[in-house]
């Protein structure tokens, strides 16, 4: 029940970014494949407008064949063909199985067991995202864009939520939260953006991350109740990522 939920809040966070022009709904796509990124845990790898369209007026579908530009966000990249991404899905299967393995059946030391909850909740999310991009990229030729990549290789705070960590969710609250403050509207029009100011892009960031801890309290909520100790460490967690974010920022600075 709780992975529904967590389905259902990235569903219903696309469907929102429809209504007001932004996210991975507005890309051209057919009707089966924008029901499969409404309703899978996936981003497609993001066509974004080419400036030659415009000139020579290129249809959304001859756009296809246009270089894709990559983004800050990694929707211009690929996560590879599905036979990368099955090879991936069963991987992390292996993984969560070792896991949970060695959780049920040695009594380990408490930093030994919270690596491997942290392995494994790494190796379920992915199992949970790979499988259904290996399906979207075999049946139907939708290019998926990463939703990990290695996250015990981050050199960053901001590397890690922003190139590694569950892009899939990060992009959902880019495109609803930190997009519409960083651009000062709410409706993403064809009009170019000037660079945001840091305040802004800090604020876009923060307010990213207190969305982020509300909605994984709800989903904690929802599948175990309110536990004392444990719940609204979720949000307290999330919410100190702004600041370290932006601290981070001022000693790259400096």
């Amino acid at each position: 029940m709780a992975v529904c939920f967590l389905l259902t809040w990235l569903g219903t966070f696309k469907v929102l970014g429809l209504l007001i022009n932004r996210g991975s709904l507005c890309e051209p796509l057919d009707c089966l494949q924008f029901l499969t990124v409404l309703w899978m845990p996936i981003t497609p790898q993001s066509v974004q407008q080419n400036p030659l369209s415009v000139v020579v007026g290129i249809t959304k579908k001859k756009k296809g064949n246009l270089p894709r530009i990559s983004s800050n966000a990694r929707l211009g990249e690929e996560a590879g063909s599905y036979l990368q991404l099955l090879a991936g899905f069963f991987a992390k299967a292996l993984v969560l199985g070792g896991v949970v393995y060695l959780l049920t059946n040695f009594s380990l030391q408490r930093r030994i067991v919270e690596f491997l909850y942290a392995l494994g909740m790494y190796a379920f999310l992915g199992l949970l995202m790979d499988g259904p991009a290996t399906l979207a990229s075999s049946l139907i030729g939708l290019k998926i864009a990463p939703h990990f990549d290695k996250p015990f290789l981050t050199s960053s705070v901001s590397d890690f939520w922003s190139r590694r960590w569950n892009l899939t969710a990060g992009n959902a609250l880019r495109f609803l939260v930190y997009d519409t403050i960083t651009e000062k509207r709410l409706i993403k029009t064809s009009r170019g953006n000037a660079m945001p100011s840091i305040g802004l892009r800090r604020l876009g960031a923060a307010s990213s991350f207190v969305v982020s801890g509300i909605v994984h309290e709800i989903i904690l909520w929802y599948a175990i109740g309110h536990v004392p100790g444990v719940s609204g460490g979720w949000f307290i967690f999330f919410a100190i990522q702004g600041p370290l974010l932006a601290a981070e920022s001022e000693l790259k600075r400096g």
